[in-house]
């Protein structure tokens, strides 16, 4: 069908026949020969060769005739397998449409990239929401100081902020804070407060805070700690109750527990017993049998 395909091809009867061959090399002969003479048609092959194909092979060779438009749908239906190359191929054809929120879906959903390789890469990109894209990336991958610096340079506060809550450090955390505080941001000065509320040591805050004439924005999260520290001292103080009134309760029970006579065990001494009789040399008599 395919070496005569202007008197035997027909697209229904070509699909019902290819899923029966048993050279797995025919598969990629007829999906190039659908690329050369019916590329509108393609897409409707992969769907009933998706079981049988080598999907990276697949990706590779239309990539290398930089035919990957053309197989999107294809892409779209085995990414949930999570194979690097498909995950690659799609990545690239959602970066060249610029459609950053189906990227970051990808890269959310389906994780098998070279990461690092796509955040350097958005890194650099004249798009806002792709280096926001390499930002989530680098934190993704734990490189809370790049993915703080992508955002400080866009001034996406926000995402510095949650990126540094997310590294649950207290010096990334301290380092934003002191940042914010060099800018002149105040009111990312007192959102950081809360946001990193668990990360950051009140006593470097109030100074940080005294130093800079900072005592307004600092207020409200000085009276949270002490609040903290009313709410703390108060259940410590009730667990120790409760263990002192466990402690009382358990010495009462001992004490009304009922003592054993230790007389009884001296007096009743341990029980004596006679020595065997003499045999005067002579056996003793054997009864029963064998």
């Amino acid at each position: 069908m395919i070496e005569r395909s202007a008197d035997a091809w027909e697209h229904n009867q070509f699909k019902d026949v290819i899923v029966r061959v048993a050279n797995i090399e025919i598969y990629y002969r007829a999906l190039s020969f659908y690329l050369e003479e019916h590329p509108t048609l393609l897409t409707d092959l992969l769907t009933v060769l998706i079981p049988r194909i080598n999907h990276a092979r697949v990706v590779r060779m239309f990539k290398k005739q930089d035919h990957l438009p053309l197989i999107r749908n294809y892409l779209i239906a085995v990414q949930n397998l999570n194979i690097e190359d498909v995950n690659d191929a799609y990545n690239d054809l959602l970066i060249e449409e610029e459609d950053y929120k189906t990227l970051r879906d990808s890269i959310d959903n389906f994780d098998n990239f070279n990461t690092i390789a796509l955040a350097k890469r958005l890194e650099g990109s004249p798009l806002l929401e792709f280096r926001r894209l390499a930002a989530h990336l680098y934190k993704k991958n734990s490189r809370w100081d790049q993915s703080i610096a992508l955002s400080k340079n866009d001034r996406l506060f926000k995402d510095a902020m949650i990126t540094a809550a997310v590294s649950g450090s207290t010096e990334v955390a301290e380092e934003l804070l002191s940042y914010f505080v060099d800018i002149g941001n105040k009111e990312c000065f007192s959102a950081l407060l809360y946001i990193c509320f668990d990360l950051l040591r009140s006593d470097v805050v109030e100074e940080m805070s005294w130093q800079h004439g900072l005592n307004d924005f600092y207020m409200p999260y000085r009276i949270q700690v002490q609040r903290s520290l009313v709410t703390k001292l108060a259940q410590l103080e009730k667990e120790v109750q409760e263990r002192s009134k466990k402690e009382v309760q358990k010495e009462q029970e001992e004490s009304q527990a009922p003592i054993i006579n230790p007389g009884l065990m001296i007096t009743n001494g341990p029980t004596s017993f006679a020595p065997p009789p003499q045999m005067n040399g002579m056996m003793p008599q054997m009864t029963g049998f064998y």
